[in-house]
């Protein structure tokens, strides 16, 4: 692999890296002061709030921002497995978005599909440079890897998709 490839390798990795992090960050503060305000108004109270609910509703974002973070640490450090998950989440965070979380949410989702389809069209973009020869040569891809990534990311589409059609 060449030095160019190298030093892309190494800022998408960085991009993946800061991404999870910051998406992290921002959701916990974003729900810890929507719960603060919640609970202090008697909006919300222990009565209604449960962890299925809780669960239901954040466990996406966080298993998301988590992975992104995992996968630029490992592709930074040249890991197949940073790879695969480098692709899974480049994946993920170019369709999610677009499945609210609940029903009640599509009107607000309905806001930024600008932002969104932007977003998308820069993930799909990383994907796809990940999936140049230099790199596939580099990380082996095997069917085993086609399949994992195909296997995890629609199993994940599937299951937001799920969850907005119950809500």
């Amino acid at each position: 692999m060449t030095p160019r490839y190298t030093i892309i390798e190494k800022i998408i990795s960085i991009l993946l890296f800061g991404w999870g992090l910051t998406f992290l960050v921002a959701a916990i503060i974003s729900n810890y002061n929507f719960f603060q305000l919640e609970f202090k108004n008697g909006m919300l109270n222990w009565q209604t709030v449960s962890f299925f609910k809780i669960f239901r509703r954040y466990h996406l974002i966080i298993l998301l921002s988590t992975g992104t973070i995992f996968a630029g640490l490992s592709l930074f450090l040249n890991k197949k497995i940073g790879w695969t998950f480098a692709l899974i989440t480049l994946l993920l965070n170019a369709f999610l978005f677009f499945i609210p979380t609940d029903k009640s949410d599509e009107i607000f989702y309905s806001h930024f599909i600008f932002q969104e389809l932007l977003f998308s069209v820069v993930c799909l973009t990383l994907f796809f440079i990940l999936l140049l020869k230099p790199f596939r040569e580099k990380y082996y891809l095997t069917k085993k890897t086609k399949w994992t990534v195909i296997t995890i990311t629609g199993l994940i589409l599937i299951e937001k998709t799920i969850f907005f059609l119950t809500s």
